[in-house]
């Protein structure tokens, strides 16, 4: 899968180059975060086992020396690609705690071995449940992604209170090495933005009156991410299957003879449908990021014909007008006609004297998702140069926007051709227009359009569609 969404994106990088020529441009196609590990890094393997994992090994990193447990099966000889598993302890599972304390307190990592037995299974026993343990998380994880023969769509990690922290830290710095992580009566401590870039399935499983968390962080972090997924264009079925949040009442752990739902937590590895989600193989998600770099690959190719300025997304509640870069904009927009259509003329590419606003407005909507309660959504307005909202004596015709698959409310602006067209139709027509951009997440066709001169201007309406 990785591989082929290099292709796509290698695809989209070509496109960018051959149609804004060789000038050098900042790319915002990610590229591959898997630094190789360096040459002074070594592993000192213990002697010591416990429920069938060695200890103390060493891996003596950059990040400093971490301890681990680890598992290998005996089949394994390194001829063919065997799934990682990486189970992060937590508290009384720390390394001071006393070297494979974790995996006599923890059953995550002797469970994993009933679903995939083709699997090599770590459990770091780290300091503490911050940044720190997080990046030696990633590097014992590059480490056998680099010296073992490891499936690389097939990395999965959980981690259990503290060690559910530590796992949302390593969610921020490197979530594209893994494919799925299980987050344990925890909490959530790290940004979201990189884990929704790389699209990884999250498990959310804990108490709904955990003792030492609660599940309001978790909670939180679920609607986040819902709200999130639907800026991307996912839709409800497509974001079930991106993030899922399961809270526990009190029956089900008096069903269990257990009376704390935070120490319970460790019952969730004898679970088979939490398990059995976490080791799936999580091919639907698979397809949406299929999907998405195809959808990166026409916004890029739309882009490079429709010229190579860029305009700044807007962020504030007031009116503001984007930044717009001349280079490249004065350009005919050279597209294959069919006879029905018409090229876009040059001056709609031209950054025009009186240029029109753009405002992002947070409304109150419906959770469709979830089935019901108010959130909070967003959206874009351009209104026209001259435009007054004090005015309520002029009426404006309003043109709705909704963006294809894959987009997103504001990227009708983020070209500055497109921009441009708006403030130069808005100028050659007396009735002025403004644009709502809205958010939908129900068609599964990118449809663009360019509007040329109004019809009551004397020329022809121009649209050009890819699909």
């Amino acid at each position: 899968m990785k591989k082929i969404l290099s292709l796509f994106l290698a695809a989209a990088v070509l496109l960018s180059i051959t149609a804004c020529g060789t000038k050098e441009t900042e790319s915002n196609v990610a590229t591959d975060k898997r630094d190789t590990v360096p040459e002074s890094a070594e592993i000192d393997f213990g002697e010591n086992v416990i429920r069938g994992f060695t200890f103390d090994n060493v891996l003596h990193s950059e990040e400093g020396d971490i301890h681990f447990g680890l598992y290998i099966p005996e089949s394994y000889d390194g001829t063919k690609p065997y799934a990682l598993f990486v189970t992060l302890p937590g508290y009384e599972g720390l390394y001071f705690q006393g070297a494979g304390v974790n995996i006599r307190v923890e059953d995550y990592g002797i469970e994993a071995q009933k679903y995939i037995e083709d699997m090599i299974i770590l459990a770091p026993q780290l300091n503490d449940w911050g940044m720190t343990s997080a990046r030696q998380t990633v590097a014992l994880t590059r480490y056998f992604l680099e010296h073992y023969n490891v499936d690389s769509d097939r990395v999965y990690l959980n981690g259990y209170s503290g060690g559910g922290e530590t796992g949302s830290l390593v969610m921020e710095i490197a979530p594209e090495l893994y494919t799925a992580f299980l987050h344990c009566s925890s909490q959530w401590d790290g940004k979201l933005e990189p884990l929704v870039e790389a699209m990884t399935p999250v498990y959310m499983v804990t108490g709904e009156n955990d003792s030492y968390y609660g599940s309001t962080s978790v909670r939180e972090t679920y609607q986040k991410l819902v709200r999130m997924y639907e800026d991307k264009g996912l839709d409800e079925v497509q974001i079930s299957k991106l993030v899922v949040l399961d809270l526990k009442d009190q029956a089900y752990f008096d069903r269990r003879g257990i009376r704390d739902q935070h120490g319970g937590g460790g019952s969730f590895a004898h679970e088979e449908d939490i398990m059995n989600w976490l080791f799936d193989e999580h091919k639907e998600v698979t397809e949406v990021k299929k999907l998405l770099a195809v959808g990166v690959v026409f916004s890029l190719a739309i882009a490079s014909l429709t010229g190579c300025g860029s305009v700044t997304e807007p962020t504030g509640t007031q009116s503001e007008t984007p930044a717009v870069t001349e280079e490249k904009t004065n350009m005919t927009i050279n597209i294959p006609q069919t006879g029905d259509t018409v090229a876009v003329p040059a001056e709609y590419t031209r950054s025009a004297k009186e240029q029109g606003n753009v405002t992002r407005v947070d409304y109150d909507s419906e959770d469709y998702v979830r089935g019901g309660g108010a959130i909070k959504k967003t959206a874009y307005v351009y209104t026209p140069y001259g435009y007054d909202e004090n005015d309520t004596e002029t009426r404006y015709d309003i043109l709705y926007l909704m963006h294809g698959w894959g987009g997103h409310a504001g990227e009708y602006f983020e070209f500055a051709s497109q921009k441009n067209m708006f403030d130069t139709s808005s100028k050659k027509v007396r009735s002025s227009r403004s644009s709502l951009f809205r958010r939908p997440s129900i068609t599964k066709t990118a449809v663009w359009i360019f509007q040329a001169p109004f019809r009551n201007s004397g020329s022809s309406t121009v649209i050009s569609r890819i699909i």
